[in-house]
């Protein structure tokens, strides 16, 4: 009888420590509407500070936790942001956010950006396209080359 109280007893500790693990850390896209909703109510830095927490968990190396649509959805509410405060760190780091997502699954962000808002779709078409400046650079022609090839027209 008392083997069978041990094990039930350990068996109910099991179950709340699951639970409580469970509890610590609130998903995601759950933090993501939070972000969201703080940024709404004009609470910037609120919402600036879970961005950059997000971050952090995003751009770790084996982030499995964040998948590609997390990740563009962070980016655009980092641009959101630099459109009140942050400006060039804001864009930055919604550019690292985007570059990762289309790096996890551009297909799936098809889908992503087929289903934004209006008001979202310039943010997401910036971002890609700087995104793809960075990851596709086109040749710069430096100053010197360009009066070089003026003076020769003469």
């Amino acid at each position: 009888m008392k083997r069978l109280f041990e094990a039930a007893f350990a068996a109910v500790a099991i179950m709340i420590m699951q639970a409580c693990a469970t509890r610590t850390a609130p998903a995601f896209s759950d933090r993501l509407a939070e972000a969201d909703a703080a940024l709404a109510d004009g609470n910037y830095e609120r919402a600036q500070d879970m961005a950059n927490e997000m971050l952090e968990i995003a751009m770790t190396a084996d982030s499995d936790a964040v998948g590609e649509t997390e990740s563009a959805h962070l980016g655009l509410l980092f641009m959101k942001l630099s459109e009140k405060q942050h400006e060039d760190e804001n864009v930055a780091d919604a550019t690292q956010c985007i570059r990762r997502a289309f790096r996890l699954s551009g297909d799936s962000l098809k889908a992503f950006f087929a289903s934004l808002p209006l008001e979202d779709t310039p943010r997401f078409v910036l971002l890609r396209r700087i995104g793809l400046s960075i990851d596709n650079p086109v040749e710069q022609i430096s100053e010197t080359d360009s009066v070089v090839e003026l003076d020769s027209i003469h």
